[in-house]
């Protein structure tokens, strides 16, 4: 396990197991502090390349911050965050600042509801809409 990867699951686990926010979000809230913790620790952009503004993860070093949100059954969109904010940067689109939706072929944008902006990806086009 690299460093990097190593001390980003250790930040995101530690700060899932500091905000036990399921119930509320069950309830239709938006976990507005933790999501604000997510986003500064960087790990909306973590699949995009350093060069265009990312942490510049690998695809493994991913899959193990998911499985860290997976162990906690963390009410966040990290995961679609990280996607979207790679397809962008893979088509040559800045990502914005603030939550990223993501929808894949027409489908539902999950957390679509609360999102400032909208990827989506149809076929190899990509696009950036606001939500």
């Amino acid at each position: 396990m690299s460093e990097l990867r190593a001390l980003l699951t250790t930040q995101l686990d530690r700060l899932l197991a500091a905000h036990p926010v399921l119930r509320a979000v069950e309830a239709g809230e938006w976990p507005a502090a933790l999501w604000s913790e997510a986003e500064a620790l960087g790990l909306g952009l973590a699949l995009v390349p350093e060069g265009q503004g990312g942490v510049g993860l690998s695809w493994g070093d991913a899959a193990a911050l998911w499985q860290v949100l997976g162990r906690h059954g963390a009410p966040l969109p990290l995961g679609e965050q990280m996607l979207a904010a790679r397809l962008l940067a893979d088509a040559g689109i800045e990502a914005p600042d603030g939550l990223l939706a993501l929808s894949v072929d027409g489908a539902a944008a999950p957390w679509g509801r609360h999102a400032a902006w909208l990827a989506v990806a149809d076929g190899a086009r990509v696009a950036l809409l606001p939500a």
